[in-house]
């Protein structure tokens, strides 16, 4: 064989072999994905804490009531944003319980609470996650997160970063 075939060779060889590793690549994360979307299809088993130093657990949920997680950061210039825009719509969250997970400390927590107005507010409760549940159990990678689960604690949907409540109030007109 001549030098130019044995370079020709090697050089399709090597697209093959690219080519191989990108689609097993691509086949690996849609696995992934659907893997991650049927562990959060229900809800996860969890163990927070509550602010007064609870533990708060799947069998503490009440029933026949949708129920939103919300993962914060009290620091996260969105949290803050997105948490005052609870306080204000509040009142159209009457069939859903919202529970805000931090793992901050409870100080912090307290004050985010009282600054964006939700310490009243009967269907705001407000868990700490020390162990990083959320991130496990909810595939949490961002924060803001929040995932939606309808009456009988199926998921509704999950969001990613910074949205505006209006979308889930949209999404709870939907299903309820």
């Amino acid at each position: 064989m001549n030098k130019k075939k044995i370079a020709l060779i090697i050089i399709l060889s090597s697209i093959i072999l690219t080519l191989g590793y990108f689609c097993f690549k691509i086949y690996i994360k849609v696995n992934k994905n659907n893997l991650i979307k049927e562990q959060i299809s229900q809800i996860p088993k969890f163990n927070f804490t509550t602010l007064d130093g609870k533990n708060y657990r799947n069998a503490d949920l009440p029933i026949n009531q949708n129920i939103l997680f919300v993962s914060f950061n009290p620091d996260c210039e969105y949290c803050v944003i997105e948490g005052k825009e609870f306080s204000t719509k509040a009142k159209y969250f009457s069939d859903t319980q919202i529970y805000f997970i931090s793992s901050a400390e409870k100080i912090e927590i307290e004050k985010f609470q009282k600054e964006q107005n939700l310490v009243e507010l009967k269907n705001i409760h407000f868990l700490m996650d020390k162990r990083g549940e959320i991130y496990k159990n909810f595939n949490m990678k961002s924060i803001p997160y929040m995932v939606l689960y309808s009456k009988n604690h199926k998921l509704i949907n999950e969001y990613k970063g910074a949205i505006n409540i209006d979308l889930i109030l949209k999404q709870l007109k939907i299903e309820n």
